[in-house]
């Protein structure tokens, strides 16, 4: 199973686990999954979530638009001036 693949399936199972309102002790053993590779999961897709994404302008000159790996879109009123320097800064910082 390719790596895109194996994220997904996971990220479905940790929201699936979230939704269900059981322990992941208790999620894990009905579903017949390591607590180990679970955790393991969690953290990395957690990490990967709080990474800094490509930023993209949205059409109006007076906003900003900022939208995360699970559909969420930030918008942000902002003067030209303080978009161009926001963008100049992302584009400097590499994680």
């Amino acid at each position: 199973m390719s790596r895109g693949l194996a994220a997904e399936k996971w990220r479905r199972r940790l929201a699936e686990q979230d939704r269900s309102g059981q322990s992941i002790k208790t999620f894990c053993e009905q579903h017949g999954l390591a607590h180990a590779s679970f955790y393991y999961w969690k953290r990395r897709l957690r990490n990967e979530a709080t990474s800094f994404l490509p930023v993209g302008v949205v059409a109006s000159p007076a906003t900003i638009a900022i939208e995360g790996p699970d559909g969420w879109t930030l918008r942000v009123p902002c003067e030209e001036q303080a978009l161009r320097l926001v963008l100049r800064i992302l584009g400097e910082r590499r994680c």
